[in-house]
């Protein structure tokens, strides 16, 4: 089966009576997964989670905090996997919410509030 979560599509709709449409989400970064190569290079506890790899300067990844090598385990306190669940949990989202990012920085634990973006017209 396949069910969306009814809250999600409250905030959906919302957005739709707001703006008349669905904004589309825009990120201002890169993520990869953190293949065992990956880990070993970067000298990262895990595999688990995605590597932020590249970013847009002066964007809101930037103003948030993250950095290229930041490793995001966790969005809104649920497990990431890798980065298409990385992204799912952040496409998911709608354009204005705040999703906060858990992860390791030089192995050191980081908090992270980033906000989600919409699609520059």
């Amino acid at each position: 089966g396949f069910a969306i979560p009814i809250n999600k599509v409250k905030r959906k709709l919302e957005e739709v009576r707001a703006y008349g449409k669905l904004r589309q989400v825009r990120l201002d970064f890169e993520a990869i997964d953190i293949t065992p190569y990956v880990q070993q290079s970067m000298e990262l506890i895990s595999t688990q989670g995605a590597l932020i790899y590249r970013m847009e300067k002066n964007g809101s990844a930037s103003k948030a905090g993250l950095q290229p090598g930041d490793q995001i385990q966790k969005v809104n306190g649920r497990v990431v996997k890798n980065r298409r669940d990385f992204l799912v949990q952040l496409y998911g989202a709608t354009v204005g919410e705040k999703l906060k990012l858990e992860g390791l920085r030089n192995k050191q634990p980081i908090q992270l509030d980033y906000e989600i973006q919409p699609v520059a017209k």
